[in-house]
């Protein structure tokens, strides 16, 4: 007969003060208080820091993906708009390193940002062919499969690996498709036509983020079969930045030269830190809400080859379970 321990789990502690030294996830029912609660992991104050400077200019969304202490970025547009380039660097936390070129010379780009230095996939783009797609292992980009449709001003989610979702087009439309680590497939399009949104998550839960059409505070959510029209953030704008998940998310940047940041709850958008610099068009990267970057763009009339960390800490502490 089967342990009713492993198949059910035990029963919560009734205790009549919170222990001393508990446990991550541990549950109990404080009878003092009346209460049921749990040691889990919180969120704290977020926040941005100035990063390493980039040694080409990327504004126009070139893609990236990665985390603060280890980022690629590649392509975008060089300053003074001249035509794209096919810069591509890599970020160790502390500076950037000019690697190998990407295969294609386009700006406006989608990638998945949630993916690594050895994981990622970049698509889309402003200039032919773009179908474009091409994934970066490391050390070298390569030519993927097409993608079914022109995906200019494109925005996206997820790993070259474990799948991704792409959207967007210029001019304007609905169009969406999903990768499975080799080629793409057309999908439910969106319910918004717009170009230049912000991408999180993953392939089968991700935000498509504001716009250049209004309302521009617009959100979309993926769910791995079709989008939603979600919970729109307070300051639209398109080119701006994301990183996260469907469940914790930040959006920040964007036109008109935005600097603000707000937070995605998975209820609600709350403002909540400024970059150092407002800027637009820039490549951004991070899959959870505790890390992530804010690369280059425009700063009005000019660019930036400046980098934005941001970081926020998730420490553990006693949490009241309520029925909200």
């Amino acid at each position: 007969m089967a342990d009713f321990s492993t198949i059910k789990g035990f029963d919560v502690q009734v205790l009549s003060a919170d222990p001393p030294a508990p446990q991550e996830g541990q549950v109990w029912y404080n009878t003092a208080t009346g209460t049921m609660k749990g040691y889990v992991m919180t969120l704290g104050t977020g926040a941005w820091s100035s990063g390493g400077v980039t040694n080409s200019i990327h504004s126009h969304v070139g893609g990236a993906a990665g985390t603060t202490t280890a980022a690629v970025i590649g392509s975008g547009v060089p300053p003074a708009n001249p035509p794209p380039g096919n810069a591509a660097e890599e970020y160790n936390g502390a500076s950037w390193t000019t690697v190998n070129s990407t295969q294609h010379s386009s700006n406006q780009l989608g990638s998945t940002g949630a993916g690594t230095t050895s994981s990622m996939l970049m698509f889309g783009g402003d200039d032919a062919p773009k179908k474009s797609s091409e994934s970066y292992n490391g050390t070298t980009w390569t030519i993927t499969n097409l993608m079914n449709e022109d995906h200019s001003m494109a925005g996206g989610a997820g790993t070259s690996s474990e799948g991704a979702i792409g959207f967007g087009a210029s001019p304007g439309n609905t169009n969406s498709e999903s990768w499975n680590g080799t080629s793409w497939t057309a999908t439910s399009p969106l319910n918004i036509n717009t170009i230049q949104r912000a991408g999180a998550g993953t392939a089968t839960a991700a935000f498509a983020i504001a716009g250049d059409n209004s309302p521009k505070q617009q959100v979309e959510e993926w769910d791995g079969a079709s989008w939603a029209v979600g919970t729109a953030v307070n300051t639209g704008g398109e080119g701006g930045g994301a990183l996260g998940t469907v469940a914790l998310c930040i959006k920040f940047a964007g036109v008109p030269n935005l600097n603000n940041t707000e937070q995605w709850n998975g209820t609600s958008w709350t403002e909540v830190a400024n970059l150092a610099t407002g800027r637009a068009y820039v490549g951004y990267c991070g899959a959870t809400v505790s890390n992530g970057m804010c690369i280059g763009g425009t700063t009005g009339p000019g660019t930036s080859n400046a980098t934005e960390e941001w970081s926020m800490p998730t420490p553990l502490a006693i949490k009241t379970f309520t029925a909200s």
